[in-house]
């Protein structure tokens, strides 16, 4: 208790080190604000949490400078590499959320864990060029060979990321201390297990090297150099049998093992070289027959005894793997909903949100929320003939006729230039009477537009929905030189809900 009171007490400590991360998640933020120096600064970063994780930092501010001037140049091949993973996973994502296709979350789910493996990977490869300086290209090889031998911790690694990413973007006002805690948040408790890693593996790497140099038979040569996943595989095997404080029935049992050992270290000399030059499953192999003969002599309580103080971590991150595993699962077998209804607004607006218009369709339809959903898109802003769309991009027109092809749009509310730019191009409308109930047929007659395909046959191809109260009361308009045009509601080709846009149409009608 009377340490409390003295300048180098555990709250004074505490405060220091917080403070201390958040002066340096600030400037790691400034110095990401150029793209290109993002690699350097986020290098930088680890390499100051590295020492901070074992107490050997010194001043934040120039400690961090002078490993961001030193990175330069040597991170950007790498930070470019992953940067340019990342946006295409971005997209990706991106896409998937678009599309309405078959088995799209299982496409979205191996996305998300795509993302997830690059996230460990890029923690792995600032780290790795933070404490070993390594070419971007070495750093990347052997920052994969630390995330494959410490793979389930990678996974949890990346993990964390991830759901600090989704946290930001579910609460929009967590981004004001983005810049003071968010890096140093996300890097500190990886920084420290990481440095746990790396002790481990330059330990290895000279407990090998100094082997190799006993057995050497030539005492001028110099010792050949250590691959370095050999060493991070020998520095993962020893890693368990590090000794803990508690356990101390374990403890002797251990130590009377190791004596048993060492008698036979020279019959197993042979043993141990083939296990140096052996593969990871020749590895866990004879990790697990040592293990076996450790607790051969161990009673029941000294197994679970040696077993917590050794493999707790193990355990621990087993079961949040599992526990991922569990709930990716039942996100795929009882949450995967088929789209039964999806409506496109071309190059419109309306006052609700597309989730909450979407939610109002799904319920009129009486749609299970798990099983099935509704789903209108007022995204599609498109340019074309004679038609100017600030907000137009040539993706928006391509994803239109490739949707329309795939059969995933069933209803498109468009403006009538576009259905008539559409009708001169190709087919790309059911006739309505094809459509419709003949009650509905008979009810919307006077309200049907007419338009020739590409062959110069007429139909019916949209109706005119400018009048009908849905347009005000939901403050549907068009943008940009669409504003004159006239609402016409039309039924692509290949659609697979008739049903669907029939009750559509009655949806529409309610509003009257």
């Amino acid at each position: 208790m009377s340490k409390f009171f003295t300048e180098d007490n555990m709250y004074n400590r505490a405060m220091t080190k917080v403070f201390d991360l958040c002066v340096l998640s600030l400037l790691a933020f400034i110095c990401c604000i150029p793209v290109v120096t993002a690699g350097a600064s986020i290098t930088a970063m680890y390499a100051v949490m590295l020492k901070m994780a074992r107490d050997q930092e010194g001043p934040i501010v120039k400690s961090f400078f002078v490993e961001f001037r030193g990175n330069l140049k040597g991170s950007l091949g790498g930070w470019l590499v992953i940067l340019a993973g990342f946006v295409l996973l971005v997209v990706d994502l991106s896409l998937w959320t678009q599309n309405e296709v078959e088995y799209r979350s299982v496409f979205y789910g191996l996305t998300v864990a795509m993302v997830v493996a690059l996230c460990a990977l890029a923690d792995w490869y600032f780290a790795v060029r933070a404490k070993f300086n390594e070419t971007s290209k070495s750093a990347l090889i052997n920052a994969g060979k630390f995330a494959l031998v410490y793979l389930p911790a990678s996974i949890v690694m990346g993990a964390y990321t991830v759901g600090i990413a989704v946290l930001v973007m579910h609460f929009p006002m967590v981004i004001m201390f983005v810049p003071l805690v968010g890096l140093t948040l996300l890097g500190y408790p990886k920084a420290v297990f990481i440095r746990g890693r790396f002790d481990r593996y330059i330990e290895s790497r000279e407990d090998l090297q100094t082997a190799e140099a006993d057995e050497d038979t030539v005492p001028d040569e110099e010792p050949a150099g250590v691959d370095i996943e050999e060493s991070v595989k020998a520095a993962a095997i020893d890693e368990e049998g590090e000794t803990a404080d508690g356990g101390q029935s374990v403890n002797r049992t251990v130590k009377a093992t190791d004596k048993k050992q060492k008698k036979s270290e020279p019959a197993n000399h042979e043993e141990e070289s083939g296990r140096e030059r052996a593969g990871l499953w020749q590895q866990f192999l004879f990790y697990h027959k040592q293990e076996k003969e450790k607790m051969s002599d161990m009673t029941k309580e000294q197994k679970w005894d040696y077993l917590l103080t050794y493999y707790k971590s193990w355990f621990v991150m087993g079961a949040l793997v599992l526990l991922v595993l569990f709930g990716a699962g039942y996100h795929f077998i009882f949450n995967n909903a088929k789209c039964g209804f999806q409506c496109v607004l071309v190059n419109g607006y309306m006052d609700k949100s597309d989730t909450v218009f979407s939610d109002e369709i799904s319920d009129y339809f009486g749609y299970e929320p798990r099983r099935q959903y509704a789903y209108f898109d007022t995204q599609y802003q498109i340019a074309y003939t004679d038609v100017e769309n600030v907000a137009a991009d040539t993706s928006f027109y391509e994803k239109f006729f490739l949707n329309i092809r795939a059969g995933l749009l069933d209803a498109a509310i468009v403006p009538e230039s576009f259905m008539e730019y559409c009708n001169e191009i190709e087919r790309v409308f059911y006739d309505v009477k094809d459509v419709l109930t003949e009650k509905q047929v008979e009810n919307y007659e006077p309200y049907f537009v007419m338009g020739k395909d590409e062959e110069g046959n007429e139909y019916v191809c949209g109706i005119d929905i400018s009048g009908f109260a849905f347009i005000e009361k939901e403050g549907v308009g068009f943008v940009n030189t669409n504003q004159e045009d006239a609402f016409i509601l039309t039924f692509p080709i290949n659609g697979q809900h008739p049903e669907s846009c029939q009750g559509f149409v009655d949806f529409l009608e309610q509003y009257e």
